[in-house]
């Protein structure tokens, strides 16, 4: 009989100790995707689709039949039909990514929406697939001033790279910087979106000039120099996570890890989606939403910042006082 193995709703962030090892050391990279935005509002990827397909429907680029018979289709399927439609309109209207993804989501907060407050308290670099700007957002930090008990805010400004090519060499990143490896809604650039299956096989393809880091070369870097955890991937990110994980150079070095929700019911089945996970250099962590639904990362994110903030919280003048002190 096969081993069941337990679900927990929060795991404990110790038994992947390499993860609080990396974030010690400066080494942690939180890698994105759309789950995590899903919990504040946004649409998933098939709800994206879905707005896209409704949207090219009331123009009256195809009819009903056609409507119900797309509506079946994958997000990623779907939307390549959709754009392919909608940059041959002949009246040029064009859908509005941005009022979707972020502007209905900023004008109905719920009570999840600081989950990317939580994420900064890891104290790393992000990079994500992402085309919103939740993640984007200055943040401030409260201190202890040095000449007493009062607090000071001290503001830290990111570094945003709304695309990867901005960013030649990964071993820059700070904690706190972001890169959208997909482009971003607020590119000032205006650079095309990684949207359709065609924009995904030119973005990870390999170029042959080698003056430029291509997408592939650049993950591939990151991925030899950083430890990452994936956050807010699930099944319907999976097709986006192939293209990304392809770029692993050492599948063995198993030193990247994957937070991944799963029902109590599908317990059965962990132990095989790990067997297919480790054959791409990523530990699956498993936790349980059958309680709450997808919210739960919220709560795992949450609490791991605890932890994770307080390895890789950048020492200050007050904590070298402190380790003085101890030792004298």
């Amino acid at each position: 009989m096969k081993k069941i193995e337990q679900i927990s709703a929060l795991p404990i962030i110790e038994d992947s100790a390499p993860i609080l090892e990396a974030a010690q050391k400066g080494n942690l990279l939180i890698f994105i995707g759309a789950g995590v935005s899903r919990i504040i509002g946004s649409p998933s990827w098939q709800g994206l689709a879905k707005k896209y397909l409704d949207f090219v429907f009331e123009c009256g680029l195809i009819n009903y039949s056609e409507y119900k018979h797309l509506e079946k289709q994958s997000s990623r399927k779907l939307l390549s039909i959709c754009q392919d439609l909608i940059s041959k309109d002949p009246k040029h209207r064009s859908f509005n990514i941005e009022q979707i993804l972020e502007d209905d989501v900023r004008l109905t907060p719920n009570q999840y929406s600081d989950i990317y407050q939580h994420l900064d308290n890891f104290n790393c670099p992000y990079v994500t697939t992402n085309f919103d700007g939740f993640l984007d957002s200055d943040l401030t930090l409260q201190e202890a001033s040095i000449g007493g008990d009062a607090s000071k805010v001290n503001p830290i400004k990111k570094t945003v790279y709304y695309h990867f090519s901005d960013l030649q060499d990964p071993s820059l990143l700070k904690p706190h910087d972001v890169v959208h490896i997909h482009g971003s809604l607020h590119d000032p650039k205006r650079r095309s979106l990684v949207l359709t299956i065609k924009e995904y096989f030119q973005a990870y393809s390999k170029t042959k000039n080698a003056s430029t880091t291509d997408l592939p070369e650049f993950l591939g870097k990151l991925f030899k120099e950083k430890v990452v955890l994936f956050v807010g991937y699930g099944l319907e990110e999976y097709e986006i996570l192939e293209f990304i994980v392809n770029n692993i150079e050492d599948p063995t070095d198993m030193r990247h890890y994957m937070l991944s929700p799963f029902l109590e019911e599908e317990s059965n089945i962990i132990p095989l989606q790990k067997t297919y996970y480790t054959q791409l250099g990523i530990n699956l962590i498993p936790y349980s939403i059958s309680r709450i639904g997808h919210a739960q990362l919220y709560y795992v994110i949450k609490e791991w910042s605890k932890t994770v903030g307080k390895s890789s919280k950048p020492k200050t003048f007050l904590d070298d006082l402190a380790t003085i002190d101890s030792v004298l």
